[in-house]
Protein backbone atom coordinates (compact mmCIF):
# COMPACT_ATOMS: atom_id res chain seq x y z
CA UNK A 1 0.00 0.00 0.00
CA UNK A 2 1.38 3.78 -0.86
CA UNK A 3 -0.17 7.17 0.37
CA UNK A 4 -1.46 8.59 3.46
CA UNK A 5 -3.64 7.78 5.87
CA UNK A 6 -6.99 9.25 5.43
CA UNK A 7 -8.72 12.09 7.69
CA UNK A 8 -12.17 10.26 7.33
CA UNK A 9 -10.48 6.93 8.87
CA UNK A 10 -11.74 7.49 12.02
CA UNK A 11 -15.23 7.09 10.24
CA UNK A 12 -14.70 3.18 9.75
CA UNK A 13 -15.88 0.71 13.13
CA UNK A 14 -12.83 -1.27 13.23
CA UNK A 15 -11.60 -2.94 16.32
CA UNK A 16 -8.29 -4.60 14.34
CA UNK A 17 -6.43 -2.53 12.21
CA UNK A 18 -2.91 -3.92 10.67
CA UNK A 19 -1.30 -1.64 7.99
CA UNK A 20 2.12 -2.96 8.77
CA UNK A 21 5.54 -3.20 6.34
CA UNK A 22 4.15 -0.61 3.26
CA UNK A 23 4.93 2.27 1.98
CA UNK A 24 3.00 4.89 3.67
CA UNK A 25 3.58 8.12 3.91
CA UNK A 26 2.66 11.63 5.43
CA UNK A 27 1.66 12.38 8.86
CA UNK A 28 -0.59 10.62 11.20
CA UNK A 29 -3.70 11.51 11.16
CA UNK A 30 -5.47 13.02 14.70
CA UNK A 31 -8.73 11.43 13.55
CA UNK A 32 -7.70 7.81 14.38
CA UNK A 33 -9.08 8.63 17.98
CA UNK A 34 -12.76 8.38 16.74
CA UNK A 35 -11.43 4.58 16.44
CA UNK A 36 -12.65 3.80 19.70
CA UNK A 37 -13.35 0.22 19.59
CA UNK A 38 -10.02 -0.31 18.11
CA UNK A 39 -7.27 -3.06 20.21
CA UNK A 40 -4.78 -3.46 17.90
CA UNK A 41 -2.86 -0.74 15.69
CA UNK A 42 -0.20 -1.43 13.64
CA UNK A 43 1.08 0.90 11.72
CA UNK A 44 5.55 -0.29 11.83
CA UNK A 45 7.69 -0.01 9.04
CA UNK A 46 6.52 2.79 7.16
CA UNK A 47 7.03 6.07 5.83
CA UNK A 48 5.02 8.05 8.36
CA UNK A 49 6.48 11.60 9.19
CA UNK A 50 5.20 14.28 11.19
CA UNK A 51 4.45 14.54 15.40
CA UNK A 52 2.76 11.48 17.09
CA UNK A 53 -0.53 12.48 17.50
CA UNK A 54 -1.20 13.13 21.14
CA UNK A 55 -5.10 12.08 20.05
CA UNK A 56 -4.11 8.40 20.11
CA UNK A 57 -3.63 8.74 24.16
CA UNK A 58 -7.69 8.46 23.66
CA UNK A 59 -7.94 5.51 22.23
CA UNK A 60 -8.09 3.52 26.10
CA UNK A 61 -9.28 -0.02 24.45
CA UNK A 62 -6.16 -0.19 22.62
CA UNK A 63 -4.34 -3.39 23.78
CA UNK A 64 -1.51 -3.55 20.84
CA UNK A 65 0.10 -0.39 19.84
CA UNK A 66 3.39 -0.32 17.55
CA UNK A 67 4.49 2.46 15.67
CA UNK A 68 8.02 1.24 15.20
CA UNK A 69 10.49 1.82 12.14
CA UNK A 70 8.92 5.07 11.41
CA UNK A 71 12.31 7.36 11.60
CA UNK A 72 10.51 10.39 9.74
CA UNK A 73 8.53 11.19 12.41
CA UNK A 74 9.67 14.35 14.13
CA UNK A 75 11.66 14.35 16.91
CA UNK A 76 10.31 14.42 20.76
CA UNK A 77 9.37 12.47 23.67
CA UNK A 78 6.82 9.90 23.21
CA UNK A 79 3.22 11.38 24.02
CA UNK A 80 2.01 12.09 27.61
CA UNK A 81 -1.57 10.94 26.74
CA UNK A 82 -0.22 7.89 26.21
CA UNK A 83 -0.29 7.29 29.77
CA UNK A 84 -4.00 6.80 29.39
CA UNK A 85 -3.73 3.79 27.43
CA UNK A 86 -4.06 1.35 30.77
CA UNK A 87 -4.83 -1.61 28.70
CA UNK A 88 -1.77 -1.68 26.47
CA UNK A 89 -0.06 -5.13 26.54
CA UNK A 90 2.30 -4.46 23.73
CA UNK A 91 3.94 -1.44 22.80
CA UNK A 92 6.79 -0.22 20.73
CA UNK A 93 7.89 3.14 19.66
CA UNK A 94 11.62 1.54 18.33
CA UNK A 95 13.22 3.58 15.33
CA UNK A 96 10.35 6.38 15.74
CA UNK A 97 12.80 9.31 16.56
CA UNK A 98 11.93 9.77 20.48
CA UNK A 99 13.85 11.38 22.46
CA UNK A 100 14.60 12.50 26.42
CA UNK A 101 14.10 10.42 29.63
CA UNK A 102 12.75 7.30 29.60
CA UNK A 103 8.82 8.14 30.22
CA UNK A 104 8.23 7.85 34.26
CA UNK A 105 4.78 6.68 33.86
CA UNK A 106 5.26 3.59 31.61
CA UNK A 107 6.19 1.26 34.75
CA UNK A 108 2.80 2.61 35.80
CA UNK A 109 0.96 0.93 32.76
CA UNK A 110 -0.55 -2.72 34.69
CA UNK A 111 -1.20 -5.46 32.25
CA UNK A 112 2.05 -4.46 29.85
CA UNK A 113 4.45 -7.65 28.32
CA UNK A 114 6.18 -6.11 25.70
CA UNK A 115 7.73 -2.95 25.53
CA UNK A 116 10.44 -1.91 22.31
CA UNK A 117 12.26 1.95 23.25
CA UNK A 118 15.29 0.70 20.90
CA UNK A 119 17.01 2.96 18.75
CA UNK A 120 15.82 6.23 19.81
CA UNK A 121 17.50 9.22 21.46
CA UNK A 122 16.44 8.31 24.91
CA UNK A 123 19.15 10.06 27.66
CA UNK A 124 19.24 9.71 31.58
CA UNK A 125 18.93 6.76 33.95
CA UNK A 126 16.94 3.75 33.94
CA UNK A 127 14.72 4.41 36.67
CA UNK A 128 14.41 1.42 39.28
CA UNK A 129 10.18 1.65 38.74
CA UNK A 130 11.46 -0.35 35.14
CA UNK A 131 12.53 -3.47 37.38
CA UNK A 132 9.09 -3.35 39.00
CA UNK A 133 6.61 -4.53 36.09
CA UNK A 134 5.26 -8.09 37.42
CA UNK A 135 3.23 -8.00 34.20
CA UNK A 136 6.79 -7.39 31.88
CA UNK A 137 8.64 -10.30 29.84
CA UNK A 138 10.07 -8.48 27.01
CA UNK A 139 12.05 -5.28 27.49
CA UNK A 140 14.10 -3.70 24.96
CA UNK A 141 15.82 -0.31 25.56
CA UNK A 142 19.02 -1.18 23.23
CA UNK A 143 20.53 1.42 20.98
CA UNK A 144 19.62 4.82 22.92
CA UNK A 145 21.63 7.00 25.14
CA UNK A 146 20.78 6.18 28.55
CA UNK A 147 23.43 6.51 31.23
CA UNK A 148 24.73 5.64 34.50
CA UNK A 149 23.98 2.62 36.91
CA UNK A 150 21.74 -0.17 35.72
CA UNK A 151 19.68 -1.05 38.73
CA UNK A 152 20.69 -4.53 39.09
CA UNK A 153 20.10 -3.94 42.93
CA UNK A 154 16.45 -4.73 42.54
CA UNK A 155 17.41 -6.75 39.33
CA UNK A 156 15.46 -9.64 41.09
CA UNK A 157 12.54 -8.38 40.34
CA UNK A 158 13.76 -8.58 36.29
CA UNK A 159 13.76 -12.66 36.82
CA UNK A 160 10.32 -12.64 34.82
CA UNK A 161 11.74 -11.10 31.96
CA UNK A 162 12.56 -13.87 28.71
CA UNK A 163 14.38 -11.19 27.17
CA UNK A 164 16.67 -7.93 28.36
CA UNK A 165 18.70 -5.61 25.87
CA UNK A 166 20.51 -2.58 26.98
CA UNK A 167 22.53 -3.08 24.66
CA UNK A 168 23.67 -0.07 22.25
CA UNK A 169 24.03 2.30 25.52
CA UNK A 170 27.76 3.49 26.23
CA UNK A 171 26.81 5.68 28.88
CA UNK A 172 25.09 2.51 31.34
CA UNK A 173 27.11 0.89 33.95
CA UNK A 174 26.38 -1.87 36.67
CA UNK A 175 27.19 -5.43 38.21
CA UNK A 176 24.70 -8.57 37.16
CA UNK A 177 23.90 -10.05 40.73
CA UNK A 178 24.43 -12.85 41.23
CA UNK A 179 20.93 -13.00 41.86
CA UNK A 180 20.68 -12.56 38.25
CA UNK A 181 23.24 -14.96 36.99
CA UNK A 182 21.38 -17.61 38.94
CA UNK A 183 18.35 -17.40 37.16
CA UNK A 184 20.27 -17.30 33.81
CA UNK A 185 21.87 -19.95 34.26
CA UNK A 186 18.80 -22.49 34.85
CA UNK A 187 16.34 -20.44 32.19
CA UNK A 188 16.55 -19.67 28.57
CA UNK A 189 16.94 -16.18 29.36
CA UNK A 190 18.63 -13.59 26.75
CA UNK A 191 20.20 -10.53 28.29
CA UNK A 192 22.65 -7.98 25.82
CA UNK A 193 24.94 -5.30 27.45
CA UNK A 194 27.69 -3.47 26.61
CA UNK A 195 30.97 -4.57 27.77
CA UNK A 196 33.26 -4.26 29.53
CA UNK A 197 31.10 -1.72 31.42
CA UNK A 198 28.93 -4.16 32.70
CA UNK A 199 30.21 -6.35 34.47
CA UNK A 200 28.61 -9.94 34.56
CA UNK A 201 30.66 -13.16 35.62
CA UNK A 202 27.92 -15.56 33.93
CA UNK A 203 28.29 -14.03 30.35
CA UNK A 204 30.63 -13.77 27.89
CA UNK A 205 31.56 -10.69 25.91
CA UNK A 206 30.61 -10.52 22.40
CA UNK A 207 32.64 -8.81 19.94
CA UNK A 208 30.34 -6.53 17.61
CA UNK A 209 31.14 -8.72 14.24
CA UNK A 210 30.15 -11.44 15.91
CA UNK A 211 26.93 -12.08 14.53
CA UNK A 212 23.54 -12.70 15.06
CA UNK A 213 24.00 -15.43 17.67
CA UNK A 214 26.34 -14.10 20.07
CA UNK A 215 23.92 -11.93 22.68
Amino acid sequence: LEGSIPNDIGEVPLKFLSLHNNKLKGMLPGEMERLGSLTHLDLSNNGLSGPIPDELGNMTKLEYLFLAVNPGFVEGPVPASFERLVQLSDFSVRDTNRTGPLPAWIPSLPNLVYLDLGSNGFVGPISDEYSGVDSLRFLFLHENSLAGNIPFGVIDRWAQLEILLLDGNPGLKGNVADLLCDHIRRENWTMAVDCPQVKCECCECCKADAGKGCI
